[in-house]
């Protein structure tokens, strides 16, 4: 590639590395930059411009065939009524906002001002591992559901999951406070819909907590939740022994 390449040491500090290449910078057309983004065409895309756009990335957007939610804060999209369900994120500023993109999961990075096919490539790489869109149907019932889980990866995990569906979610972090929770609920009349039950936990664990819910089940005369184990012990022995 004709280029060249030299280390530069100096004793006590260490050595660094150069190499140049000569290559050319690829330019995509209109139309092949549209038909990569032909899959994608009608997808929502939120736009959080908090530097007041004037490179046109909006616009930019819009060009490639999908529709774009534009805010000018993340304030405004705290009421999740208000927002239509989202497939790709596009912020702006990492400065600004830098704490609530990692948590919502970057996985492109581009400078403005922006060309049409760099950001397509953006777009259809975040695009592209969110290619399931949730069914929603007229008949589609939200469920009220107790997670039990101590693990805080997997219940923010469970949570975005369920509540991405229209479901309600409560996290109890041990059996303990799964049972408590499943009482308080009983006691108001309002019980839950469903339990997912881990089986491994601290202070009690699913299945002894999974006992105590049945228990005061059959106590009081009331139907049994369904309770659905989260395990890694896939074995016969845990099936067999589970009182789910």
């Amino acid at each position: 590639m004709q280029g060249n390449m030299w280390v530069e040491s100096e004793v006590s500090n260490g050595s660094r590395f150069f190499f140049t290449i000569n290559s050319q910078i690829s330019h995509m057309s209109v139309e092949a930059t549209m038909i990569k983004m032909s899959p994608f065409r009608g997808r929502h895309i939120l736009f959080v411009d908090t530097l007041d756009d004037d490179t046109g990335v909006a616009q930019t957007i819009e060009d490639l065939g999908l529709k774009i939610f534009h805010v000018h804060g993340v304030a405004e999209v705290a009421d999740k009524a208000s927002c239509p369900h989202i497939d790709t994120i596009v912020v702006d500023s990492l400065y600004v906002v830098m704490k609530w993109c990692l948590d919502n999961s970057i996985s492109s990075q581009i400078t403005k001002p922006v060309s049409p096919p760099d950001l397509a490539s953006a777009l259809i790489s975040a695009l592209e591992s969110n290619t399931v869109t949730p069914v929603v149907a007229d008949t589609e019932v939200p469920y009220d559901i107790l997670i039990a889980e101590d693990n805080l990866v997997n219940q923010k995990l469970a949570v975005k999951i369920l509540e991405k569906y229209g479901h309600t979610v409560e996290i109890a972090e041990n059996g303990q406070l799964a049972v408590d929770a499943y009482k308080a609920r009983a006691q108001r009349k309002q019980p839950f819909d469903i339990i997912l039950m881990d089986v491994s936990m601290p202070f009690m664990g699913g299945m002894e907590a999974t006992e105590h819910i049945r228990s005061y089940e059959t106590l009081h005369g009331l139907d049994p939740v369904p309770i659905i184990a989260l395990t890694a012990h896939a074995s016969k022995q845990t099936g067999v022994t589970s009182p789910v």
